[in-house]
């Protein structure tokens, strides 16, 4: 009796869970490895950044890809195949180790690449509102 009783639990517990989809509620992606060119300036500050890395994220989870990097020319410019739909871009360079940059060494950018060419260009700027706020930042004091 404590077999049988053991065996309809078993398969109850198989049953409840195999329709469980571990990204329900996710919003339905395309699970596509479809690639599309991307080309920009990196810049810092307004000026180019002439050393380093920009690194192409794929924010879709449910496919499976490696992320894309590309060294940054001399004149600023990359060139790069990134996968198609969002991805987060973060840049690596020496300048985002200086004291006055150090803010920035976390930036990330969303991007949303498109079928055939695209040009992305990446402005690490302090006017950027969607930078990371220094360490320590409060925020503006609020009015009465």
């Amino acid at each position: 009796m404590r077999i049988a009783a053991r065996v309809i639990w078993v398969a109850f517990v198989l049953l409840a869970n195999g329709g469980c989809d571990e990204y329900a509620g996710a919003p339905p992606v395309s699970t596509s490895t479809e690639e599309a060119d991307v080309t920009g300036i990196v810049k810092l500050r307004g000026k180019p950044i002439n050393n380093g890395t920009v690194l192409f994220h794929s924010a879709n989870i449910r496919r499976a890809t490696q992320d894309r990097s590309v060294k940054i020319g001399q004149d600023g410019s990359y060139s790069i195949k990134a996968y198609l739909g969002q991805n987060t871009v973060k840049v690596d360079c020496k300048e985002l180790l200086s004291p006055k940059n150090r803010q920035f060494q976390d930036f990330e950018q969303q991007v949303d690449v498109q079928s055939g060419s695209n040009t992305i260009d990446i402005d690490i700027n302090p006017e950027n509102r969607d930078l990371p706020k220094p360490k320590g930042f409060r925020g503006s004091k609020r009015e009465g």
